[in-house]
């Protein structure tokens, strides 16, 4: 991605780029971060989505002019000046990037890690293109003609000519063999962002099971707190049930003996009674027998006698 990066990077005109005005930060996440939330069309992987960040933005942010002593994060082009201060500071050389998930990538270049707009998976700064230099040199060469060497000049812008003809037809072969690597990074890009969004969807489908999962849990978790609460009820009000019954069937036992004794009483009682009636009869029929014996004839005590004699 890195390398595809670059090449896009490569094709585009940094001077089209808008200038980015946002929060900055040294870290790359957290600046990746605040141009999304100013920029919805950003993509840390797109370089024509990336803004500019000039020397001037930057020195109001710092209060002075960068030095170069911090290195500037990447997904981001920068103007040239503050490219050249960087590496000033810091040397190239190939390197080990680790990601969020702890995967590392190797990069052959920092500065082509950093600056794709400026340097290449060598770490080289582009020199000016064979097209440029004729142009400069035409300029030139114009601008210095005179009446005494126009002959020379016209041999010369010929040449030139020539030399532009077949510019042209290079730049142009290059032109359509950048538009076919354009074509074929838009659809590597295109099938990683898909996997991205696969990844992210199942990511997403994953938490959804989590907190299901922690749901169910705390549901569970209410559930059993609630029948430990009333198992806990039920037992005490158990241990309440067996303290009243053994309570009552002590109550029973006292009743029983008590009634055992009451009974024993009025049996005794009874006995008492009954004895006192026997005594009675005796005195009743002694006294009877006394009385009659004073009222009666002989002849009916005689009759009583043997009456009584006969029962």
């Amino acid at each position: 991605m890195i390398a595809k990066t670059s090449k896009m990077a490569r094709e585009i005109d940094q001077g089209k780029l808008p200038e980015y005005r946002g929060k900055f930060s040294w870290v790359a996440d957290t600046l990746c971060a605040h141009i999304s939330a100013t920029m919805p069309e950003y993509d840390s992987h797109d370089p024509k989505t990336w803004p500019v960040i000039t020397s001037d933005y930057l020195q109001a942010l710092l209060g002075h002019e960068y030095d170069g002593n911090q290195c500037l994060p990447p997904y981001v082009a920068y103007e040239r000046g503050l490219v050249d201060k960087c590496v000033t500071h810091f040397a190239d050389g190939p390197a080990e990037l680790i990601h969020t998930d702890g995967q590392t990538t190797s990069i052959g270049s920092l500065y082509h890690y950093l600056f794709p707009f400026v340097y290449n998976s060598q770490g080289q700064a582009p020199s000016t293109s064979a097209f440029t230099e004729v142009l400069k040199m035409l300029k030139e060469t114009r601008s210095n003609l005179n009446d005494s060497d126009a002959e020379t000049g016209k041999q010369e812008l010929a040449k030139l000519r020539k030399t532009l003809a077949k510019e042209k037809q290079r730049v142009e072969a290059v032109r359509k063999s950048n538009q076919a690597v354009k074509e074929g990074l838009r659809e590597a890009l295109s099938e990683e962002k898909k996997q991205h969004n696969c990844t992210k969807k199942g990511r997403e489908a994953d938490a959804e099971m989590l907190e299901t999962a922690h749901a169910s849990w705390d549901i569970e978790t209410g559930r059993a707190n609630a029948a430990e609460k009333s198992v806990k009820q039920q037992a005490e009000l158990l241990e309440s049930k067996e303290k009243e019954l053994r309570a009552a069937k002590a109550k029973m036992r006292s009743q029983a003996k008590e009634l055992d004794a009451a009974k024993k009483e009025a049996a005794t009682a009874q006995g008492q009674i009954n004895v006192i009636r026997d005594e009675l009869r005796k005195i009743r029929g002694i006294e009877n027998r006394k009385r009659q014996a004073n009222d009666d004839t002989p002849e009916m005590m005689w009759k009583r006698i043997k009456t009584e004699f006969e029962e």
